[in-house]
C-alpha cells in the first residue's frame, strides 16, 4: 500500500502548511486540523532563511549564481537528472550546466499521452541536438506516462489520496514525490544508487512579486508548490535555501522589467504584475522570460508558452480541461478508481469548507525589497 506520513517532519522541508503548531505537507490535513479555516492556515516558504537575510539585490551576476547553483547539485548527488521541456527554465537550467562544463548525467522527458502536448517534439529535439552539439554524455530518457499510472496512485492510496503532498485536486497532478516512488524510470536509477545520492531536477517555478503601495514585495504562492511538497529525490534549480540569492536575484530582476513597462505606459499598475503572472499576456511572454535571464530551447511552441499562456482559471482543479481523457478512460475502464477519484473531492469539500473546483491558494509572508520607482531615468 503507497502511503506517505504527511506530517513526516523528515519530509517537510522549506515549503509546508502551519496551524498553531501542527506542520504538514498536506493542505488538506492544513484544512482538517483548522476545522476549515483558511485563516487559520499559514503557508511557509523558506521563512528561516528569508528572514536571517539582507533582502537587497545580490552583487554577484546572474550566470555567476546560475553556475554556483549547476555546481552545488553536481557535487552534492553521483546521479543528476533533469526533467526537461525545452522551455525556458528547464532549458536554462540545462545549459547552466552545459555552458560551465559541469556533468549532467541524465536528461528526463515526460510524455503524457492523454496530452496533445505542443512542447515534447521541441524538447525531444533540442536535447538530442545540445547533447549532439556539445558531445555531451549525457543520456536521454523519455518517458511515457501509462493511461494507467495515475490509476495506480488511487488504488494503493485509496481515498487517503487527498492526505498525499500538496493539493491532489487534479486527477493527472499527482505529486512528484508520488512520481519518483511509482514510476519505474526512477525507480530503477534509484536502485542502483544509494539513498540520497541520486536527484531529479525540476526547473520551475518563476519568482513572484507584488506592487502594493509603491512598494514591492517577494512573496510565494503555495498553489505554485503543490506539485514539490514533500521532498523525496527532486530538488528544485531556482527555489533553494542552498542558494537564495538566486531566486532573489530574479525577483529584482522581474521588477526591473515591470517598472520599464510601466513607465512606457504609464496607463498599468498592480493589476499587469498579477496579470503577466498569471500568464495573461501570451504576446508578452518571451520578453518576460528574457528579462529574467532565461533562456529558450529550440521550440517555437516552447519559446511563445503555448502550453502554459492560456487562461484556464481551473488549473489546479478536478475541471482541468488535459485532463478530461485521462478522466474519461479511467471511468470507462477501472470504475473503482474513478469512485475513489469521486469520494476523494467529496470528502475535501467537507474539510475545507471549500469549492474544490475552484480551491483558493494561500500567500506565504511577503517580504519588502524596493520601493517603485516610476520616474527613474
Amino acid at each position: 500500500m503507497f502511503k506517505v506520513d504527511h506530517e513526516d517532519p523528515r519530509r517537510i522541508g522549506f515549503c509546508h502548511w502551519q496551524v498553531g503548531n501542527y506542520r504538514t505537507i498536506s493542505k488538506v490535513a492544513a484544512f482538517e486540523r483548522a476545522n476549515g479555516d483558511i485563516s487559520k492556515i499559514k503557508f511557509h516558504w523558506m521563512d528561516d532563511v528569508w528572514d536571517s537575510m539582507d533582502l537587497k539585490e545580490p552583487a554577484l551576476s546572474w550566470q555567476d549564481l546560475l553556475k554556483i547553483r549547476a555546481t552545488q547539485l553536481r557535487e552534492r548527488f553521483k546521479h543528476v537528472a533533469l526533467m526537461y521541456s525545452g522551455g525556458w527554465d528547464s532549458h536554462t537550467a540545462l545549459m547552466s550546466f552545459v555552458d560551465n562544463n559541469i556533468k549532467l548525467d541524465e536528461i528526463v522527458i515526460f510524455n503524457r499521452p492523454w496530452v496533445k502536448d505542443v512542447e515534447i517534439a521541441g524538447a525531444r529535439a533540442t536535447a538530442e541536438r545540445v547533447v549532439a552539439e556539445y558531445n555531451l554524455s549525457t543520456k536521454l530518457t523519455e518517458f511515457e506516462i501509462p493511461w494507467d499510472h495515475h490509476a495506480r496512485v488511487f488504488e494503493e492510496a485509496g481515498e487517503d489520496y487527498i492526505y498525499l503532498p500538496g493539493m491532489p485536486l487534479c486527477f493527472s497532478k499527482t505529486n512528484r514525490i508520488v512520481l519518483n516512488e511509482i514510476a519505474k524510470t526512477v525507480i530503477d536509477v534509484k536502485k542502483i544508487h544509494a539513498p540520497g545520492t541520486a536527484v531529479y531536477i525540476e526547473a520551475h517555478d518563476k519568482p513572484r512579486v507584488n506592487l502594493r503601495d509603491g512598494k514591492w514585495y517577494h512573496f510565494c504562492i503555495d498553489n505554485s508548490m503543490y506539485s514539490h511538497m514533500g521532498r523525496g529525490s527532486v530538488e528544485l534549480f531556482f527555489h533553494s535555501p542552498d542558494l537564495p540569492e538566486l531566486e532573489l536575484k530574479q525577483a529584482y530582476m522581474s521588477i526591473r522589467w515591470f517598472e520599464d513597462k510601466m513607465r512606457q505606459n504609464l496607463q498599468l499598475g498592480p493589476e499587469f504584475v498579477h496579470e503577466i503572472q498569471s500568464w495573461k499576456h501570451p504576446k508578452l511572454y518571451g520578453e518576460y522570460n528574457i528579462a529574467m535571464g532565461r533562456t529558450c530551447g529550440f521550440s517555437y511552441s516552447a519559446y511563445h508558452g503555448l502550453a502554459k499562456t492560456f487562461t484556464d482559471s481551473t488549473w489546479f482543479s478536478p475541471l482541468r480541461k488535459e485532463d478530461k481523457p485521462l478522466i474519461i478512460y479511467t471511468k470507462s475502464n477501472n470504475e473503482k478508481v474513478y469512485k475513489i477519484f469521486e469520494a476523494g473531492l467529496q470528502a475535501m469539500a467537507q474539510i475545507t469548507k471549500q469549492d474544490v473546483n475552484y480551491m483558493p491558494g494561500i500567500m506565504s509572508k511577503q517580504r519588502y525589497l524596493k520601493d517603485f520607482e516610476r520616474n527613474k531615468i
